[in-house]
């Protein structure tokens, strides 16, 4: 990315040391508009009507809730190039509360004309992700974990195309669509279930989580197997509201599963390991479910 002259990358004050050695070689190509995040949108849209490929970078929630109005009049309205990076989406940012989380950001987004969203599991999916985003020619909100996350392929690295859901796992007995970093928590629950002879699983990465095709994620699914969505989000607006429509308008009964945040802010701070625990998407409780419902399913 940085051999693209149309890039320019944006921070509303965050990132503090982290980007100093790109600011050192690209001088002319870092902003940081202090905590401006109205204005850091208006700043983007402007240099995107110029020819540029701006990136506005910060947490989740303030990179597209604070300033909502200008997403959607400067850049979604005009349908520009422009990526929203939105980091710590889900409760990874839990420590600070809960105005730091990013449980309603992507429903928020979803409701938005032009905007494409996109939310890689691990960092090859990022990798293989950036080059694609950048060929875009509207707005894309890019929601990333905090940092740290480890790649859950292993060794195999299949081709990641935009708007095509990723088999992160084969399975038979049936069908979880999620995406992000919560992601590798579902591969340990399938690898265990198998061990424990519960059933076989199939994992499907939805990084593209707007626009949705309806063959990709039919193409997906396993004959009358459960299809399960699990997201470290809201129920509203989610991915799991974007599947059941496509189970719905194609006529497919198959059965359907929704594992998601609570609707709620919460009323605690804690790291995102505990949240998620309070929340029912710990490691443990979705083991739990699904060693529950493919149990019922054998009868």
């Amino acid at each position: 990315m940085t051999s693209d002259k149309r890039v320019v990358f944006i921070t509303a004050d965050l990132g503090f040391k982290l980007f100093d050695r790109i600011a050192m070689k690209f001088p002319d190509r870092v902003i940081n508009v202090g905590i401006r995040e109205a204005a850091m949108v208006g700043l983007a849209a402007g240099l995107s009507k110029e020819g540029f490929l701006p990136f506005l970078y910060s947490i989740a929630p303030f990179s597209t809730l604070r300033c909502l109005e200008q997403i959607r009049v400067d850049l979604c309205y005009n349908n520009l190039p422009a990526v929203i990076v939105g980091v710590g989406g889900g409760l990874a940012y839990g420590l600070n509360g809960p105005t730091h989380m990013g449980i309603d950001d992507v429903g928020v987004m979803n409701a938005l004309p032009n905007m494409t969203i996109v939310s890689p599991c691990d960092p090859f999916e990022v990798r293989s992700l950036l080059p694609q985003i950048a060929k875009l020619s509207g707005p894309v909100y890019l929601r990333l974990a905090r940092n740290g996350e480890p790649d859950c392929r292993g060794s195999i690295k299949r081709k990641v195309r935009m708007s095509a859901p990723c088999i992160i796992r084969p399975g038979r007995d049936a069908v979880i669509f999620s995406y992000g970093p919560i992601i590798n928590d579902i591969l340990r629950v399938a690898k265990d279930i198998e061990k424990e002879s519960y059933g076989n699983v199939k994992l499907v990465s939805c990084h593209t989580i707007k626009p949705l095709d309806d063959k990709n994620i039919i193409s997906c699914l396993e004959g009358n197997s459960p299809v399960i969505v699990i997201e470290e989000h809201v129920a509203s607006g989610g991915l799991g509201s974007s599947i059941a429509l496509i189970l719905k308008r194609n006529s497919i009964e198959n059965r359907f599963f929704h594992l998601h945040l609570a609707d709620s802010y919460p009323d605690v701070c804690g790291d995102r390991m505990h949240l998620l625990e309070l929340n029912g998407l710990s490691v443990s409780c979705i083991k739990k479910t699904l060693s529950g419902l493919l149990n019922k399913q054998r009868g």
